[in-house]
């Protein structure tokens, strides 16, 4: 399970939790749900499924527009060896840090627009998930190695 900190610009903030419920050969069902930052939920569990090819695409960036880099991050949740990709498209860039010793997700996300945070996602408690069978633990960090 991964709680993570969410700041849009003009809102107030939220934690986004996401749980890896189950896994196969072909993907995984996760949860999902809004807590406030002190952990009042606000939205019921939703729950979706992806293949691992799905997971992979949605973390692929294009080649061109993106920087590869390796940074230590020390977050909420802990201390991370990442590789950080931002990526540039005109005034945007988009940055995000993948775990080197966490598969999924990124751990923090943030993306500026002329200079400016106008997005954030930062996680503030990672738990692995005992539920979740040997794929969520075997399968390569998302695309992050694709490019």
């Amino acid at each position: 399970m991964i709680r993570s900190l969410v700041v849009r610009a003009g809102e107030e903030p939220y934690v986004r939790v996401t749980r890896f419920v189950s896994d196969d050969a072909d993907g995984a069902e996760q949860e999902s749900w809004t807590e406030t930052p002190d952990g009042t939920r606000l939205t019921e569990p939703e729950r979706g499924r992806s293949t691992w090819l799905g997971f992979q695409e949605h973390a692929s960036f294009p080649a061109a527009m993106t920087e590869i880099a390796e940074e230590e991050i020390d977050i909420p949740a802990g201390r991370f060896a990442c590789l950080k990709y931002t990526n540039r498209d005109g005034d945007s860039v988009s940055t995000f840090w993948f775990a080197r010793s966490t598969p999924g997700m990124p751990l923090r996300y943030e993306q500026r627009v002329n200079g400016e945070v106008v997005f954030s996602s930062t996680a503030i408690e990672n738990v692995p998930s005992a539920s979740a069978g040997s794929q969520l633990q075997d399968e390569p960090k998302g695309g992050i190695d694709a490019l």
